[in-house]
This record gives structure tokens, sequence and C-alpha cells, in this order.
């Protein structure tokens, strides 16, 4: 789980700030390598997310669990800044969602157009990350 926090704080060192500077290729390589970073984590997260749906008394589950959900937390604090700055590069080039080498993110880079206007600040998004572990996140745990 330290690998899965690691990983994400790299990549923010590698790509935090220059998003906005990214052209199609770039863009779709940087969306590539997001997809790739949470393939890498999204089997630790699952896994301790069922082995504590399977028996919620195991202490072991419970250790995982929290463990997974810390990690997580630090995770998309790290990565926070990914929405917010790939809605910048749509608002300043706005082209690109139409790009035929992003075809496959074309959804995905519609629905982050719409909401730019909406955005909060990477430290807003980060508080709400911290705040949503305990807070909705905890309640929809209780109701799986």
């Amino acid at each position: 789980m330290k690998s899965m926090v690691a990983e994400a704080e790299e990549f923010r060192d590698r790509y935090r700030g220059k998003v906005t500077l990214l052209d199609a290729k770039g863009l779709l390589q940087f969306l590539e390598e997001r997809d790739a970073n949470w393939l890498r984590c999204e089997g630790q997260i699952k896994y301790c997310f069922l082995l504590y749906s399977a028996d919620s008394t195991k202490e072991v589950a419970k250790g995982l669990l929290e463990a997974v959900r810390y990690a997580q937390m630090r995770r998309n604090q790290a990565l926070a800044f990914i929405d917010i700055e790939l809605a910048k590069l749509l608002e300043s080039k706005p082209s690109l969602i139409r790009d035929p080498i992003l075809s496959e993110y074309k959804h995905l880079l519609e629905k982050l157009a719409r909401k730019a206007p909406h955005m909060l600040s990477e430290a807003e998004e980060q508080l709400v990350i911290t705040k949503d572990k305990n807070g909705v996140n905890a309640w929809q745990l209780l109701q799986s």
C-alpha cells in the first residue's frame, strides 16, 4: 500500500503544473499512465474491501481495510490535481475533446469540460478527500 501512495506521488511530481501544456499525444500518454497507475493498485484496494465484506469481524480484515482506506485517501490527495489541470487544459484547448487520438477518452474529456467552471482548488479538493474518508465513505462502508 505504501507503493500505491509512492507511485501516485511520483506521478504528481512528474506532471503537476505541466498538464495544461500538453498536446494531444502528450495528453494521451498522460491519461494512459494515469489508467495504468490505477490498474496497478486496484487489486489491492478491492481485495481489502472484499475481505472485510466477507467477514467484518476478523481483526486482519479490519486492519487491512483501514490501511487501504488511509492509503487510498493519500493517493487521491496526491492525484487531486489531475481533474483540475485537465479542466484548465480543456478550457484553453477545447479542440482536444474532438481530437481522433483521444477518441477513447472523449466522454471523460467532455465531462471534465462541463465540470470546469464548478471545480474547487487543489487544496480544497484535498480537504474534501480527507473529510470524506470518515464522512461519506465511512457511511457507504456501513451500507455495503
